[in-house]
């Protein structure tokens, strides 16, 4: 699993092991409370969850939308086929 330091914080490739099932669960531990939404770790935006491994969907690291985005094209740039 590759690793990069963005912005001070270092991301893992995300798994995508199946990940739609566990994005629900995810969901669904927000609307229950028992994932608490934060702020953006970079910026202090409006944030959503990201996963590493989806299977572990409590874990998550909180990014706004901009940075979710860069995380991730950053990842497509190094391993294409993962994507």
């Amino acid at each position: 699993m590759k690793e990069i330091v963005y912005e001070g914080f270092t991301f893992k490739e995300p798994d995508f092991v199946d990940d739609s099932k566990y994005q629900g669960k995810t969901g669904t531990a927000i609307k229950n409370k028992t994932l608490i939404r934060k702020p953006c770790i970079i910026c202090g935006k409006e944030a959503f969850a990201h996963h590493e491994i989806y299977s572990d969907y409590l874990n998550v690291k909180w990014l706004c939308r901009s940075h979710h985005l860069k995380i991730h094209a950053i990842f497509r740039r190094l391993n294409p086929r993962s994507y």
